[in-house]
C-alpha cells in the first residue's frame, strides 16, 4: 500500500423487511419506513440496500396455520363472525427465497426490522437464514419488539446485536465501530445490546 493513502473497509449493509404470517395483511404493515430512515443515516459510510421480503409476494396459505387446535372453528363449510380468520397465510418469501436473496446480495451486515412481537419469530428466522448463508454475516435486529424485549432477540444464536429505540444514531455508531475493525466502543453505545 502506498504511503499516505488510507484504505477504509467498505461495508455492505442489507436492510431487511421480513415476511409475516397472519390471517390478513394491510398496507400499513408493508411500508418499510424505519428501514428507509436507517439507510439514509448510513448511506454516506456504507453501501446500503433494502431487501423487502414481504411486498409483492403472493400470500401462501399455511395448512392448519399455527393454531391446529382451532381447526374445528375455522371450517370452509361454516360461516361465522370468525370466518374472516379461516386461512392463515405467509405474506412474503419462504426460507429458500430468503437464503437465495441474501447469498446473491453478499452483505457484510444484515439489519432486520422486527416491529411487532407477533411477527418476531419471522424476523429471527431471517437472522437464521443469514447465518446459514454465512456465519460471517453480522446480524442486527431493531424495532418495537427488540426495544421492549431485547433479551428475547439476543437469546437467539443468530442475532449479534439489538438496537433499541430510535435506531438511526445507534445504528450509525454501530457501523462506525464495526468499520474500525475491532468493534471498539460498541459496549458503550447507548441503545445497543450485543452478544459478540
Amino acid at each position: 500500500m502506498p504511503i499516505g493513502i488510507c484504505y477504509t473497509l467498505v461495508v455492505k449493509i442489507l436492510l431487511v423487511q421480513p415476511p409475516i404470517e397472519d390471517y390478513y395483511n394491510t398496507s400499513v404493515r408493508t411500508y418499510p419506513l424505519a428501514l428507509l430512515y436507517l439507510g439514509a443515516a448510513v448511506r454516506e459510510s456504507a453501501d446500503v440496500e433494502l431487501l423487502d421480503l414481504r411486498t409483492n409476494k403472493k400470500p401462501r396459505p399455511i395448512p392448519n396455520g399455527s393454531f391446529p387446535d382451532l381447526k374445528r372453528y375455522y371450517r370452509d363449510d361454516v360461516y361465522t363472525p370468525l370466518s374472516f380468520f379461516k386461512r392463515y397465510y405467509r405474506f412474503g418469501a419462504d426460507t429458500t427465497e430468503i437464503k437465495n436473496a441474501v447469498e446473491a446480495k453478499r452483505p457484510d451486515l444484515v439489519a432486520i426490522s422486527s416491529l411487532f412481537t407477533t411477527y418476531s419469530m419471522e424476523a429471527l428466522d431471517v437472522a437464521r437464514c443469514c447465518k446459514e448463508v454465512s456465519a460471517d454475516i453480522t446480524t442486527v435486529i431493531g424495532g418495537i419488539h427488540p426495544t421492549l424485549f431485547p433479551e428475547h432477540a439476543l437469546n437467539s444464536p443468530y442475532v449479534d446485536y439489538v438496537i433499541r429505540g430510535e435506531g438511526e444514531t445507534p445504528f450509525s455508531r454501530l457501523i462506525t465501530a464495526l468499520k474500525s475493525g475491532k468493534g471498539t466502543g460498541i459496549d458503550h453505545i447507548k441503545d445497543i445490546g450485543g452478544v459478540c
